[in-house]
């Protein structure tokens, strides 16, 4: 396996054909995109080119937000809890809404499997951490999640009918 030899956000572009030849410093941060070409001839050769392109990323990195890495916790178009598999459902049924809170995750086989949690019997938040500890113990049995629910959050509220 080769080993990286270039910085992050400065890659080596060598098209003569199209007399592209030096090095591309790109940055993205959020939906802010830069960047900027060093040709070996515009620099006076590739080390210099490599060293301009290279200052010119930690130059934008100082000026721009951090990077985000991963996606825990954001709310994203595809992800409106902010947690991965871990969802809110809305059905529709003979003019009723019925909304529920829904954890997933996928067994060692690979079958997927969800276990989900009336906001109406539970409350909203009360069905969104039942999901949650279903998501994070694997687990379909009802005895398990509330004992967990128990230990993690005290005493069941008093507008639950879970037992």
């Amino acid at each position: 396996m080769k080993t990286r030899t270039e910085p992050l956000g400065v890659t080596r572009i060598n098209s003569p054909e199209s007399h592209a030849v030096g090095w591309m410093a790109r940055i993205t941060r959020g939906k802010q995109r830069r960047h900027e070409f060093f040709t070996d001839k515009d620099c006076g050769g590739s080390p210099r080119a490599k060293l301009a392109a290279v200052q010119q990323v930690r130059e934008w990195r100082a000026q721009l937000p951090a990077a985000q890495t991963g996606h825990r916790g954001v709310l994203t178009k595809r992800n409106k809890s902010g947690e991965v598999n871990l969802y809110k459902r809305v059905q529709k049924s003979k003019g009723h809404e019925y909304e529920f809170w829904s954890g997933t995750w996928t067994e060692r086989g690979g079958r997927k499997r969800l276990k989900t949690f009336s906001c109406h019997k539970y409350t909203e938040a009360g069905a969104k951490h039942l999901a949650q500890i279903a998501r994070d113990l694997t687990t379909q049995g009802m005895e398990q999640i509330l004992a967990e629910y128990r230990q993690r959050h005290g005493q069941f509220p008093a507008e639950w009918n879970a037992e």
